[in-house]
């Protein structure tokens, strides 16, 4: 059986391209035919840096629209650009000869077998008399490509109530692959210093200078933000340094693009993870940190909070950065009461590991065969 999964923009290198990858795996491993069908050649080294993931294992298949090039250099129209891009791979999985459709990025309902969606998306069209072309050729394009997928799968039980709202239709939740096994190397280290760490896309949106305003209220540990570089990364950058000065904080240390090996070897030191306050639909770094043996404290509106870390325990939700100062004195007083947390957090963690995921993807596939 051959499957097509359509990724567009592999090269984003976060969350959504390790499902990707591993979804391939998984249905490699299983026999299928697959190829994963994107609009730029994948960069190797980020993937095996930022995964360990050795993707020339994978056949993968790059199709671009040739006036995307220079559509590219303008930095302009680039809600026409990604419906050309969609067109593109959707036109060469249909001319493929694939059984099964997957389409694991953009988020939207797609003429696809299965699609697997992150979080609900639109595509936000320009306003004015002079851009009704614009708008009208970008809706051409994606009504080629929007359709009524057989199978919805969401990342987690949050983000399957927003297209329970959005499209009216229900979806299976199928948590992201974590490799549990290799963050777990890191468990056994009882002898941990007073060390906070954040793991995230160095975006803007996902407001990462709030950890200063936490380091600030926690002068006694310190806090390191693991930064994956990003479009616009050195704004996030200038203002975590800007947000450091104005403070006069001295305990935060940002480091970016830091190769797997060195991220497991921060973790295995610290005690604590803190996520920014972002409504994450999942947070694969999240649960990486909680199995290397880190506690996880999390913005509650979040898919983490929801379907992960409130598992654990209520303790370790805040609403706003002012709570986490006091979550953090309340398990340092508590050492019994910490203890009982990463115990608890062991019970779960096999839930989100690479073995689930791929044991529920095959099990969809089948029900499609």
């Amino acid at each position: 059986m051959k499957i097509a999964i359509i990724h567009p923009d592999i090269n984003v290198m976060g969350g959504g391209e390790l499902v990707c990858f591993l979804m391939a795996k998984s249905l490699l491993e299983k026999g299928y035919s697959v190829s994963i069908l994107t609009a730029k050649e994948p960069d190797k080294t980020e993937a095996f840096r930022r995964f360990g993931i050795d993707i020339d294992e994978f056949d993968i298949i790059v199709k671009r629209p040739f006036l995307d090039k220079f559509l590219e250099i303008s930095g302009k129209f680039v809600g026409y650009r990604w419906a050309s891009i969609l067109n593109a791979l959707f036109k060469e999985a249909k001319n493929g000869g694939y059984d099964i459709i997957i389409d694991t990025q953009t988020n939207m309902l797609t003429k696809s077998d299965i699609v697997y969606i992150h979080y609900v998306s639109s595509i936000k069209l320009r306003r004015g008399l002079l851009t009704t072309l614009y708008n009208s050729l970008i809706k051409r394009k994606l009504e080629r490509i929007l359709g009524n997928p057989r199978v919805l799968l969401t990342n987690s039980s949050w983000t399957a109530r927003q297209v329970r709202e959005r499209f009216g239709r229900d979806s299976l939740v199928v948590y992201p692959p974590v490799d549990v096994n290799y963050y777990m190397k890191a468990w056994s280290n009882t002898s941990r210093d007073r060390v906070v760490v954040t793991v995230s896309r160095l975006d803007p949106v996902k407001r990462l200078d709030s950890i200063v305003d936490i380091a600030s209220m926690v002068k006694d540990y310190t806090f390191i933000i693991l930064g994956a570089s990003f479009r616009d990364h050195e704004s996030v950058v200038a203002k975590i340094k800007e947000k450091m000065d104005r403070l006069r904080v001295n305990n935060v240390k940002l480091i970016i693009d830091a190769p797997r090996d060195e991220r497991l070897g921060i973790m295995a030191r610290a005690r604590y993870y803190v996520h920014p306050p972002f409504p994450e639909p999942f947070g694969i770094a999240v649960v990486e940190a909680m199995a290397a043996g880190l506690v996880p404290i999390i913005y509650r509106n979040s898919g983490t909070w929801i379907d992960v870390v409130s598992k654990v325990s209520s303790l370790l939700g805040y609403n706003h950065v002012n709570e986490v100062p006091k979550i953090i004195r309340t398990l340092d007083n508590n050492d019994e009461l910490y203890r009982a947390i990463r115990n608890k957090i062991q019970l779960i963690i096999r839930d989100f590991s690479y073995e689930s995921f791929s044991k529920k993807i095959l099990n969809v596939i089948k029900t499609l065969e």
